[in-house]
């Protein structure tokens, strides 16, 4: 990750990044720039800023990257989650 650190900045504010890990390795984290954050699931920074990515980021951070994998890969499949599930997704995060 460190190496995609020197290439990687916000597209927003043009800072750089920091990068936390929440695990045993890479594959889960957070990027930061200071104006907002990123959700890294399975080693791919998702550079979105919507309700879903910071969703994302709040599972990765309560320590359920498997909650957090499975939200991004409804995000990508053709059908997008209904707000009863982000809903319902939000209650599990509280």
């Amino acid at each position: 990750m460190d190496a995609l650190l020197e290439w990687l900045q916000c597209p927003l504010c043009r800072s750089d990044m920091t990068f936390k890990s929440h695990g045993n390795d890479a594959s889960f984290g957070i990027l930061d720039c200071g104006c907002t954050r990123y959700p890294v699931v399975d080693g791919i920074p998702i550079v979105r800023r919507d309700a879903l990515a910071g969703l994302t980021c709040q599972l990765i951070e309560r320590g359920r990257p498997n909650a957090a994998r499975e939200l991004q890969l409804n995000r990508a499949s053709k059908y997008t989650p209904g707000r009863h599930l982000v809903g319902e997704l939000a209650k599990q995060v509280e």
